[in-house]
């Protein structure tokens, strides 16, 4: 097809044209993909660029820069050209010397897109001021001295004692964030002086926590519910280590609460990936795995838009690493997440993460067959 002899194409079908033909618009990589338009994946050494998804014929995932996620070459073009999803339509049309019956547009002459247009989008929760692993440990183990309340927070969601122990939970009564600790006012006094936190380690050598407000949102002020959520350190694994003797089904959460939620209802191999812009670290952290896992994974990311874009990445990237990956999140019905389910109806919230172990369990190893 050459430009002195337009296709004419009703709008769906030059939409499908467009979509399926991603070459005409983007430069291949060295040895699979596409180079990204928007962060240059694949144009290094390693030569491995986007892939199109096995599930969604059409879309693509930067895995790499986070650009974009399950997007057509259509909307890769918007937000690498930084135009209107309209405009990188009739752009895409006029590289594929495509003509629209019944449109009057006029035709521009446009480069196939060769280079990245801006730099690698940096993960969307910001890395915490350096603190020294010493203080982050001191933390911890402060937060194991007794108090009366220290089970207090988590048993009123859900979570035993048992499961606190286990996952090494604390209690810090007046906890502040490291970074402000030795800020004093004018007359000397403290800055801050710290609130009731439940401190929850989010790795197994004790360099990283997580700091839960252990008060009732409706008594925090706008500011201080900025604050409920706060983590330490800089590497947030929590649970990553069961992957070390897991077999069979495990099971991935948002947060670690809900992870531990899973613990509760029996399902002991479960992780929690920490947020839902730490997707990418995860499956680099799985790609990096010096052997194939005999495991598959059931997803039961929060019920909202973030954790269904994560959930949709997960199971893409998991997919592309050779892992079975399940949506399991139905289970969830009107819960937000899974303490919400655990708080709600425990009974019924462990009966169905069995009956899910089970169906991935079986799907793998057919899978496998």
């Amino acid at each position: 097809m050459s430009a002195n002899s337009p296709l004419i194409l009703e709008y769906e079908d030059a939409r499908n044209y467009i979509i399926t033909h991603p070459e005409n618009i983007l430069e291949k990589a060295k040895v699979s993909g596409y180079i990204c338009p928007c962060c240059g994946s694949g144009s290094g050494k390693h030569g491995t660029g986007i892939q199109e998804s096995k599930r969604n014929p059409g879309h693509f995932t930067c895995w790499a820069g986070d650009c974009f996620h399950n997007a057509t070459i259509i909307d890769i073009v918007a937000e690498s050209q930084h135009i209107s999803p309209r405009d990188a339509f009739f752009y895409c049309l006029d590289v594929n010397h495509i003509r629209l019956s019944h449109s009057n547009h006029e035709a521009k002459e446009h480069l196939v897109i060769t280079h990245p247009v801006r730099k690698k989008k940096e993960d969307s929760i910001a890395e915490k001021p350096e603190v020294s692993i010493e203080t982050i440990r001191q933390d911890i183990e402060k937060s194991h001295e007794y108090s009366p309340l220290k089970y207090d927070y988590l048993e009123s969601r859900g979570i035993s004692r048992a499961v606190q122990d286990h996952f090494g939970v604390g209690y810090c009564e007046r906890w502040m964030t490291p970074s402000v600790r030795d800020l004093k006012r004018s007359d000397g006094k403290p800055l801050v002086y710290g609130a009731p936190y439940c401190i929850i380690p989010t790795n197994k050598d004790g360099s990283s926590y997580l700091a839960r407000d252990t008060r009732n949102p409706e008594e925090l002020t706008e500011k201080q519910r900025n604050f409920c959520k706060m983590k330490v350190g800089n590497c947030h694994q929590f649970g990553w280590d069961c992957l070390e003797t897991a077999r069979g089904t495990v099971f991935i959460t948002e947060g670690e609460i809900d992870a531990m939620s899973v613990y509760q209802a029996g399902q002991t191999q479960v992780l929690a990936i920490g947020s839902t812009a730490y997707v990418s670290k995860f499956l680099d952290y799985m790609s990096k795995q010096q052997r194939q896992l005999p495991v598959s994974f059931g997803l039961l990311l929060d019920h909202d838009e973030p954790g269904r874009r994560a959930n949709d990445k997960l199971s893409d990237g998991l997919s592309k690493l050779g892992y079975h990956a399940g949506d399991v999140s139905d289970i969830l019905q009107q819960a937000k997440d899974a303490n919400e389910a655990l708080c709600s109806d425990p009974k019924r919230f462990s009966r169905l993460l069995r009956f899910k172990a089970n169906i991935l369990q079986h799907v793998s190893q057919c899978i496998s067959r």
